[in-house]
C-alpha cells in the first residue's frame, strides 16, 4: 500500500505539473492508453485466469463513468492548489464512504462512526475554507473529485468476490480513456515532448499503483492496510516542497491531523464491527 501511494503521488505530482497546460480529458487519455496496454501485456501472459471476463460490464462502464469526472476534478484541483492541500482535502474520501454507506450499501453507520466522519469533515473545511488562502474554485473541484471516489470505491465493494480486481482496475481504465480520447477533439492541445514524457509516466506511475493497492489487499485484510493511505500525504508535502517549492501551512498540517485522526478511527470501527465496506482503492 504504501509503495501504490508512492506511485499516485508522482501521478499527482504529474498532473500538477501539466494540468494548467494541456485538457484534463487529454492528460486521462494518455494515462489510460498507456495503462490499458500495460495491462493487456500482462493479461496475455496470464490467459489461464481469464482476468478480462466481466459478469456486470454496464456497471463496470458506469463506474469508469464515474472515475473519469474524479480525475478530471482531481487533476484541476492539483492545478489550482498547492499539493499537500490538494492531498489533504482528497482524503475526505474516506469519511464520504461512511457517510454513503447507508444510501449506498443499506448499511446502518453506528453514532461512533458519524461522529468521527462529522469532526472530519470539520477538518477539510478548515483546510479549504474560503475566506483564507485557497480559493473557493480549486478546494470546491477536491472535495468534488473525493465524493466520487467514494461513489467509485464502493461501487467496486459492490463487485464482491465475482470479479477480480486486475479486471475492475482494466475497465475503469478503458472506460476513462474511451471518454477521454472521445473528448479530444473538442479539447486538444498538440503536447510537447517532454509533456509526452510525462503523460507516459503518468500512465505508467497510475499502473503500478494499482498493481500494488492491489497486491496489499491481496496480503492482508483491508483494515490493516487502509490507514497505510494516508502515507499519500508525505508524498504531497514532498514532491510539493521538491518540484513546486510549496510549504505547506499551518491550517493543512492541523486539518490534515485531524481528517486522518477521524479515518483511522473509521477504520479501528470497522475492523472491530468486522465491517466490509472498506474496499480496494482501484
Amino acid at each position: 500500500m504504501i509503495l501504490g501511494m508512492f506511485f499516485f503521488g508522482i501521478t499527482n505530482a504529474v498532473a500538477k505539473a501539466t494540468a494548467n497546460d494541456l485538457p484534463a480529458n487529454e492528460l486521462i487519455f494518455f494515462r489510460g492508453l498507456i495503462s490499458s496496454f500495460l495491462m493487456l501485456i500482462y493479461a496475455k501472459f496470464r490467459k489461464s485466469e481469464n482476468l478480462l471476463k466481466v459478469n456486470n460490464p454496464k456497471q463496470q462502464i458506469w463506474r469508469g463513468s464515474l472515475g473519469f469526472f474524479q480525475l478530471v476534478f482531481l487533476y484541476w484541483s492539483f492545478a489550482l492548489l498547492p499539493m499537500a492541500d490538494a492531498t489533504a482535502i482528497s482524503f475526505a474520501t474516506t469519511l464520504f464512504v461512511t457517510a454513503l454507506a447507508f444510501p449506498m450499501l443499506k448499511e446502518i453507520v453506528g453514532p461512533h462512526r458519524w461522529t468521527a466522519t462529522i469532526i472530519g469533515f470539520s477538518g477539510v473545511l478548515f483546510i479549504a475554507h474560503p475566506s483564507g488562502h485557497l480559493g473557493f474554485e480549486g478546494a470546491a473541484f477536491a472535495i468534488l473529485a473525493a465524493f466520487l471516489e467514494a461513489v467509485v470505491m464502493i461501487y467496486a465493494s459492490r463487485f464482491g468476490k465475482d470479479t477480480k480486481a486486475f479486471t475492475t482496475v482494466f475497465y475503469y481504465t478503458v472506460t476513462t480513456c474511451v471518454i477521454g480520447g472521445l473528448l479530444c477533439p473538442f479539447f486538444w492541445v498538440t503536447p510537447t515532448l517532454s509533456q509526452i514524457l510525462l503523460m507516459t509516466l503518468l500512465g505508467f506511475a497510475g499502473t503500478m499503483g494499482h498493481i500494488f493497492i492491489a497486491m496489499s489487499y491481496r496480503f492482508a485484510e483491508a483494515t490493516i492496510v487502509a490507514p497505510m493511505f494516508y502515507t499519500l500525504m508525505i508524498w504531497g508535502v514532498i514532491f510539493g516542497d521538491v518540484f513546486f517549492g510549496e510549504k505547506p501551512t499551518l491550517d493543512v498540517l492541523l486539518g490534515s491531523a485531524l481528517i486522518i485522526a477521524c479515518g483511522l478511527y473509521i477504520v479501528h470501527r470497522e475492523r472491530k464491527k468486522h465491517l466490509k465496506h472498506i474496499p480496494e482503492q482501484l
